[in-house]
């Protein structure tokens, strides 16, 4: 065979030739049957190029196969590295493959011998490719809603009769067009298909291509480039396995020039992933005195190690899982710890969108103070009771009969939650727990789910709550434990109930502890924390001469412990601070600081939330004022996260954004509908300085309904952020706001 050249550079003055024998390809193990997952396919095999002595050359960087259906003009390759067989997907009609070598400078070699496969119509069935059962669209740049149906997932809907097609009614806009797919769980993938539009239509059939394979991190490089040949037939292209969830198709260009792109179907091939659902595991640990339990989940484990149960629960990512918490008998709930950090004396606790592995864990406490005798219990205040229907009166709570109830109103009107009962126990007692018992008779209706439990010793000034969380859905008392608590007035306050509806029932509430002793002085204990996390308990809190009690400082998301005074002086960035044998008044104080690069505010000014590629949650629009709403159901080029750019406040408006004071970058989300430059023009102010002047959404973009960002530094000094939007030609306009730390 003849000698093929590959040059390199070595100087400016200089090239020197390596000669490499020509490659010479074979056909192996060609496939023409088409299981579910694969369609067509042949194998390709060649030897290394070797040197005119016999030696392997030592310059070679990797090979591209082509492959084309007209012989020696090829419309595509693919780059696979440095291996010597290659496995390809085939087309109906005759497939003409050659392979080149290339050298670590990208010089590249003549083509080898051309080899051809050939696959007669109809063997192939339908367009091969995994199922397509949970595919979701994730983004089209375009996409024709009013003319013919083009909708973007006409492209994966399984029919041959249907197709996306880009705008072409009422615009007409340039490619490069793509569609993003997710595939619905990860695959092995070495092929995609594309099947043009069916009806013998030109327009919008693509010339030029890339498709890329990703598993969400981004795009990174194309797995297969190329040029599609300009007729009806499906399109195969295979590339190097690669793993990915999400597939994207860019058509760079159309056949005859025109602007538009289509297709019938898209399909790819591969092989489910390893580990393509993902699942965490879940421990749950019941200390002695009482149980818990994953709800609705039976793949679970269990062990003991004496002193406590241990269970371990299997959940898929993404999933939720609720967990029930139970005191035996003769205990109440003491204290729930969350991946450490407690939650309180919860009897039911869920985890949502679980992401990371979780521990639960529960303890208990034996009921060693007495119940309350309800003999001198007096009614302070209900905020609803059915006195026309069944007897619901409020005295019935704390009656000490288990077939009597308090309900909120349902005959002639519906108050809606939080209600609440206030109850004078008419002398002041030193109380640890407390006892709910929903209505007796397997009627839901008004079981309390959220809850909130509060002590007073005047009945006026309620401060933070003792004791709250979720109650279970069932019929059983649920018996809580708090921090001793001073005080003569309790407060149960109501804040859902379990079906979602607008009641309230108790059959008895009861509280546990002892008279406070004569003479017994009471301290005030007052707790506050600064913007960027909480201390629990907060507010005022009333203990008794010689008791302790502790606090648990907790950061929000993208905030840290900054500093926790008390009594005026620093304990330093503590998490959790105890009083202990109080003797007289004391004050304990949090702040927070931002952690850097974090994400503090995000809102979807004139939208619902919204969670972007990145992850970040954008509340629903908030913290306004001024201005108008307006939206659109318009494709934003430019971004993945079109909701983001669709809706937006106009006008004379301002954002008032509570914040710790520093450095602060804020990014500026705009798209604009006007078609020319200085249709729109406004002011921008951060902390009342001038930070952007007219800017022109239309003019910095570049044209219509495309995303434009900026971030600009700022500087807090009074605790809030304040961004304000300045009419100067037509409405000022923002689509929305991110605020992160510097």
């Amino acid at each position: 065979m003849s000698d093929v050249q590959i040059s390199t550079v070595r100087n400016k003055q200089t090239r020197r030739f390596v000669s490499l024998a020509l490659l010479s390809v074979l056909l192996l193990n060609s496939v023409l049957q088409y299981p579910e997952a694969h369609g067509a396919q042949t194998t390709l095999t060649w030897d290394h190029p070797a040197n005119p002595d016999g030696t392997p050359a030592a310059n070679v960087g990797g090979y591209k196969v082509y492959q084309g259906s007209i012989p020696g003009r090829y419309s595509q390759n693919i780059d696979i590295g440095n291996q010597s067989t290659f496995t390809v997907d085939l087309a109906e009609g005759t497939t003409y493959l050659a392979v080149t070598a290339y050298d670590a400078a990208g010089n590249e070699s003549p083509y080898s011998n051309e080899v051809s496969r050939t696959v007669s119509p109809g063997s192939t069935g339908s367009a091969p490719g995994i199922s397509k059962t949970g595919w979701r669209l994730l983004y089209a740049d375009s996409q024709e809603l009013s003319g013919d149906p083009g909708a973007a997932i006409n492209a994966f809907d399984g029919k041959t009769d249907t197709f996306w097609h880009t705008q072409w009614m009422n615009g007409n806009p340039a490619p490069p067009h793509e569609i993003q797919i997710d595939l619905g769980q990860s695959y092995n993938l070495t092929g995609f298909s594309y099947l043009p539009r069916q009806n013998s239509i030109e327009n919008g059939r693509i010339a030029r291509y890339e498709f890329y394979v990703t598993d969400g991190a981004d795009w990174s490089t194309p797995v297969a480039t190329g040029n599609f040949s300009n007729d009806l037939s499906l399109k195969m292209v295979s590339f190097p396995a690669k793993t990915g969830r999400y597939i994207r198709l860019r058509a760079l260009s159309e056949v005859n020039g025109n602007p538009w792109t289509n297709a019938a179907e898209i399909s790819v091939t591969g092989t489910p992933g390893t580990g393509t659902v993902t699942s965490y595991t879940l421990t749950a640990t019941a200390g002695i005195g009482g149980s818990i339990s994953a709800v609705g989940n039976t793949a679970i484990s269990q062990g003991t190690n004496q002193t406590s149960t241990i269970t371990s629960v299997s959940v898929n990512q993404g999933s939720s899982q609720t967990f029930s918490i139970t005191p035996d008998t003769g205990y109440r709930i003491s204290d729930v710890k969350v991946d450490g950090v407690s939650v309180g004396a919860v009897s039911s606790y869920t985890f949502n969108s679980v992401n990371a592995g979780h521990s639960i864990a529960a303890t208990f406490s034996q009921v060693s103070s007495p119940a309350v005798p309800q003999t001198n219990w007096r009614l302070v205040y209900a905020d609803s009771q059915e006195l026309v229907g069944d007897p619901g009166a409020a005295l019935n709570a704390f009656d000490g009969k288990n077939d009597t109830f308090w309900h909120t109103q349902w005959m002639n009107g519906n108050p809606v939650p939080p209600h609440e009962i206030q109850i004078d126990l008419g002398q002041t007692y030193n109380l640890d727990g407390f006892s709910y018992l929903p209505r007796q008779n397997n009627i839901q209706n008004g079981r309390i789910a959220k809850y909130e439990f509060y002590v007073s010793s005047n009945g006026t000034n309620w401060g933070t709550a003792v004791a709250a969380g979720t109650f279970a859905n069932d019929l059983t008392l649920k018996s809580i434990g708090f921090p001793a608590t001073t005080g003569r007035y309790i407060r149960l306050r109501a804040l859902s109930e379990v079906n979602g509806n607008p009641w309230t029932n108790a059959a008895e509430i009861n509280v546990t502890g002892t008279p406070a002793a004569a003479g017994i002085q009471s301290y005030a204990l007052t707790a506050s924390a600064g913007t960027g996390g909480s201390i629990t308990p907060a507010g005022t809190t009333t203990v008794a001469g010689g008791s302790s009690r502790t606090y648990t400082i907790t950061p929000s998301a993208g905030y840290k412990v900054a500093d926790v005074k008390v009594d005026g002086i620093s304990v330093g960035a503590v998490t959790s601070y105890s009083f202990s044998n109080v003797t007289k008044d004391h004050s304990i104080a949090a702040s927070f600081s931002a952690t850097s690069g974090r994400v503090v505010f995000a809102t979807n000014c004139g939208g619902r939330q919204f969670t972007d590629s990145n992850g970040v949650v954008y509340q629903a629009d908030t913290r306004f004022t001024g201005g108008a709403t307006n939206s659109t159901a318009t494709a934003i080029s430019g971004t993945v996260d079109d909701p983001l750019y669709q809706s937006w406040r106009y006008g004379n408006a301002t954002y008032n954004v509570p914040v710790s004071n520093g450095d602060y970058m804020v990014t500026l989300k705009f798209a604009d509908y006007h078609t020319s430059a200085g249709k729109r023009l406004f002011n921008v102010a951060m902390e009342g300085i001038t930070a952007i002047s007219s800017l022109d959404i239309y003019g910095k973009a570049g044209s219509s309904y495309k995303a434009y960002d900026v971030t600009i530094p700022v500087t807090v000094k009074d605790g809030v952020l304040t961004i304000r939007f300045t009419n100067l030609v037509d409405q000022a306009k923002v689509n929305a706001i991110v605020v992160s730390t510097k």
